[in-house]
């Protein structure tokens, strides 16, 4: 018997030609695996367009909001304080301007609560679009506390469990009425709790809370009538074991911070040194609508090419696109003159046409009569159009 091991063996010498075999298969997996890398989300700010937002320099009347009267009134406030700087072009009447030119005269405002009062008051001060309000929800503590009377017990005061501040919670309903044509343009619920509102708006529970909570109702309403800049977040692809993914790995992080401009530049050193590094080129694009410059963008996002681009995030230029067109919309600007990437159509399809029944009635006596020749018609035409072409 042969020792093992043994050139000689047949089993042996098929082991050291598989093992190698094997080897080299596991490392092309892996080299192929490490390269297509992994995709990591960062936060980025893009503009979003009201839902129904007034026609730039339009004159808007505010409705006197109905329900909860101190609520309603400190809510109209906080209306006119939180009016995006983007909206600035639009002018306001308050309720009691309406007031003054509505119909009927009562002590306050509550009859402006009815449509047809409010319409004609808004007309009277030549507004275009008319909102009205009413508070469905109004779940807000009240401050009872009061001034301690005789001998304070400060063992007692020191030693208190700290009360439990609650959820208070506001519940709005918006209508938006075309002063014009009396009707609804759009309608807009605002449900916000004061828990949500505190991680969404941390700098307004400077004030108090219930101040706080109407402030942060206040900015929801006017994200359906104004644009606003909004957080979203986008996939970086990365690989490793590629030449300039230590600099696309450096661009990431500072990207996931959100400094872009930092990651931009990490990115466009790359590109210089290593345009095939597709990485670099689709997180370079990103970059530039960053920066909200959405036609070099998407040229960029055309030079992420190379073996490895099927890994890149497929979305990227449905994304860009979209916010490109809420950027547009949003400063009512023109679209741009190359088109849009993802094709919309322009005008909407037309309806077909039913086709009307045929009433036997309403046909030529003549049709009743089998191979009746039709008036106007020669024999010879009649006779032989079947087999014309």
């Amino acid at each position: 018997m042969l020792p093992l091991g043994n050139a000689s063996n047949p089993t042996t010498r098929v082991r050291s030609a598989v093992i190698p075999q094997a080897t080299e298969v596991l490392l092309l997996v892996a080299f192929l695996l490490v390269n297509i890398g992994c995709r990591r989300l960062a936060p980025i700010h893009v503009w979003q367009a009201g839902q129904f937002a007034p026609p730039p320099s339009a004159k808007l009347a505010l409705g006197p909001v109905a329900g909860a009267p101190p609520i309603a009134r400190r809510l109209e406030q906080e209306l006119f304080a939180q009016r995006p700087a983007a909206r600035s072009d639009l002018a306001m009447f308050t309720a009691e301007q309406l007031h003054l030119r509505s119909p009927v005269k009562l002590a306050s405002t509550a009859a402006l609560s009815h449509d047809a009062l409010a319409i004609k008051a808004a007309k009277s001060v030549g507004a275009d679009v008319l909102l009205q309000g009413e508070i469905l929800v109004a779940e807000l503590a009240e401050d009872d506390q009061q001034e301690p009377q005789g001998q304070i017990d400060y063992n007692n005061l020191y030693f208190a469990q700290p009360e439990e501040t609650p959820d208070e919670h506001l519940l709005v309903s918006w209508r938006l009425i075309d002063v014009k044509t009396s009707q609804v343009i759009g309608a807009h619920s605002v449900n916000l709790r004061s828990s949500a509102a505190k991680e969404q708006y941390p700098e307004l529970f400077s004030l108090s809370a219930d101040q706080a909570l109407e402030a942060a109702v206040a900015r929801e309403t006017w994200k359906a009538l104004a644009p606003t800049v909004g957080k979203d977040n986008v996939r970086l692809a990365t690989s490793t074991l590629m030449p300039g993914s230590i600099g696309v790995r450096f661009g990431n992080r500072y990207a996931r911070r959100g400094d872009w401009a930092t990651a931009e530049r990490h990115w466009q050193r790359v590109t210089d040194w290593f345009p095939l590094n597709a990485s670099a080129q689709h997180n370079l694009a990103l970059a530039h609508a960053a920066k909200e410059d959405f036609q070099a963008a998407k040229q960029q996002l055309q030079k992420a090419r190379g073996p490895l681009a099927f890994r890149l995030p497929s979305e990227t230029l449905f994304w860009l696109d979209v916010t490109h067109k809420n950027y547009v919309e949003a400063h009512q600007l023109p679209p741009p003159v190359e088109g849009w990437a993802i094709a919309r159509p322009e005008q909407p399809i037309t309806p077909v046409t039913p086709v009307q029944p045929i009433d036997i009635d309403d046909l030529p006596w003549w049709t009743a009569i089998p191979g009746a020749k039709p008036p106007g018609w020669t024999w010879q035409d009649w006779l032989s159009q079947p087999f014309r072409q």
